[in-house]
């Protein structure tokens, strides 16, 4: 289901992904975008940064019951940063998950392959997920090396496999 933008420059448009994951598996995606106007489609970026996130959510263990939040632009992910309170002593920050309320958030560049010099998309969800099977969300090193450890884990499974084939 896709839902037209109703009010301001903010959009939420959820989609159940009812499609490409099994029926017990209700994964959500909503958008955020700084430049959406009321009543228009939703911008073909936020779509893009969406089919990313579910090329890359059919790679790696996912959870069921989880929303992931896409920032469709640099504005839309700088807002919704400062709106979540994420500073992470000035890191660039290019996703976040909060295993309390099952949501992650994604910057939408980043899944749209724009930060891939420095953190690709597979990278990206890779990481975030690996919060989420760890159930690490408080930022320390040792969880990040944890999650990180992971993440690569996962990453070096499907080049190897991709490389098999």
């Amino acid at each position: 289901m896709v839902q037209r933008v109703k009010s301001g420059t903010t959009l939420f448009c959820l989609f159940v992904l009812a499609l490409a994951f099994p029926a017990h598996a209700q994964v959500k995606i909503a958008y955020t975008s700084s430049h959406a106007k009321a009543g228009q489609p939703v911008p073909s970026e936020c779509i893009e940064a969406g089919k990313s996130l579910v090329t890359q959510l059919n790679r790696f263990p996912r959870p069921d019951n989880w929303t992931f939040i896409i920032a469709c632009d640099a504005k839309a992910w700088s807002n919704l940063k400062a709106d979540a309170g994420l500073s992470f002593n000035g890191l660039d920050v290019y996703g976040a998950t909060n295993l309390k309320n099952s949501t992650t958030l994604l910057s939408g560049d980043t899944l749209r392959g724009k930060d891939a010099s420095v953190l690709t998309p597979e990278h990206l969800v890779a990481h975030e997920l690996a919060h989420i099977v760890l159930k690490n969300y408080t930022i320390r090193a040792d969880n990040e090396q944890q999650v990180e450890s992971l993440a690569q884990g996962w990453l070096s499974r499907k080049t190897s496999t991709q490389e098999g084939q």
